[in-house]
């Protein structure tokens, strides 16, 4: 892990955890990146 989200990365990030509830942590991760 190398910094922390911004506000605009950790809402995109759990919208898109609310819309794909079957994701992992690991996933989103993923995707955020």
């Amino acid at each position: 892990m190398g910094r922390w989200l911004t506000i605009k990365q950790k809402r995109a990030m759990i919208k898109k955890a609310s819309e794909s509830p079957a994701m992992t942590q690991v996933e989103l991760a993923a995707w955020a990146k």
